[in-house]
């Protein structure tokens, strides 16, 4: 079966980024390059007029960024591939919208994978990611995080994940409603996107959100709210003792 033509639309302040990948999109016979942007007004006009299947999309866009741009298309029906640096809190919003990145300076192998896969998967982004990802990168702070499961993203708040779970490739979310949610992740993708103020790797396998912890035991276990016993490893012992002593709470 013959792969469908995709429609790129390319936004980027920098002249030089948008020839980049314009030059390495040349390589794909199934993509076409509809239009070039420098800003979110001149990207808004593309979109409505171009229609693009795929929007590769800068976050810094002079005094806006992309996020301000997919906020402006709350059913928009493509693709977004983000260019970044490798700014904290950009890809900490990106990552917490499960959303795909390349990092500048683009190297031109990870550009075709990437590519590649956008050929390869169907979806696109909503207006529930953009959101929180707009929430998280404007005001540097961090309450939701998006979860890409088989069924569809799932928008969850930090405050209802009790813990999470790895079993091989997958991470499974364990929520206060008894929900639960597995993401084809390894646990260390969380580890690092999850505040470090409430949420503890207690062990290889497990990440405790450690506001629903009510005891830690003499056999280095930690019971939380709903009598869920989560073992703690040797290694993780002392993490976990720090952070109820940062607390000053009596277990």
């Amino acid at each position: 079966m013959k792969q469908k033509l995709l429609r790129f639309l390319l936004v980027d302040d920098e002249s030089a980024v948008r020839s980049i990948c314009k030059s390495y999109l040349e390589d794909f016979e199934q993509a076409v390059v509809v239009g070039e942007a420098s800003t979110v007004d001149q990207a808004s006009e593309l979109i409505r007029a171009c229609n693009p299947d795929v929007v590769l999309l800068d976050i810094q866009l002079g005094k806006q960024n992309g996020f301000d741009l997919l906020l402006k298309f709350p059913d928009r029906n493509f693709k977004v591939v983000f260019i970044t640096a490798y700014e904290r809190f950009a890809l900490r919003a990106i990552k917490a919208g499960a959303m795909e990145y390349l990092l500048k300076p683009i190297a031109e192998e990870e550009f075709y994978e990437m590519i590649e896969k956008v050929f390869a998967t169907e979806g696109h982004t909503f207006s529930g990611q953009a959101e929180l990802m707009a929430d998280h990168y404007n005001h540097r702070k961090m309450d939701r995080i998006a979860l890409n499961a088989h069924d569809g993203y799932h928008i969850i708040w930090l405050k209802d994940i009790l813990y999470c779970s790895a079993s091989g490739n997958y991470t499974t979310f364990y929520l206060i409603d008894g929900t639960q949610v597995v993401i084809s992740k390894i646990l260390k993708e969380y580890e690092n996107l999850l505040p470090a103020d409430n949420f503890v790797r207690v062990h290889n396998s497990s990440i405790v959100n450690m506001d629903y912890v009510k005891k830690f035991t003499k056999d280095h276990e930690l019971i939380l709210i709903d009598d869920t016993a989560i073992g703690v490893s040797v290694r993780k012992k002392d993490d976990v003792l720090n952070w109820i002593k940062s607390r000053n709470t009596d277990f």
